[in-house]
């Protein structure tokens, strides 16, 4: 019998999605929060394209290394993970972030019991 999947949750979309994604490294800077000196790494550009709310809230650091070395980072971490980030995408489910950064890359600390949240920085 054969299954119907959608589209965004099919296998050609999220390999062709994975594939991609990190290139969008290079729209990515390194900076620290005025408010207490945090290291960062924030999107220098909204999903609607307008520049990010967050800048004034932080010193950026000029790092002409940073985008490739975010872009090498990230697809070391597809790579090595690919099947398991392709599975747990077509499943979906709640915690999705959290399940992938600490399930299945083994990279995060948080665990979906934990009260995990991103304190208003809906960017990061």
């Amino acid at each position: 019998m054969l299954q119907m999947v959608e589209y965004r949750r099919s296998e050609v979309f999220l390999t062709e999605l994975m594939e991609n994604i990190c290139d969008k490294m290079k729209d990515f800077v390194r900076a620290r929060l005025k408010s207490n000196g945090q290291l960062v790494v924030i999107p220098l550009f909204s999903q609607a394209g307008q520049m990010n709310s967050m800048i004034s809230d932080v010193d950026i650091i000029q790092d002409s290394d940073l985008n490739k070395s975010l872009q090498f980072y990230c697809e070391g971490i597809l790579e090595e993970n690919e099947e398991s980030f392709v599975k747990r995408f077509s499943e979906g489910g709640e915690n999705l972030d959290i399940k992938l950064c600490t399930e299945a890359a083994q990279l995060c600390n948080h665990t979906v019991e934990q009260d995990y949240e991103f304190e208003a920085n809906d960017e990061l």
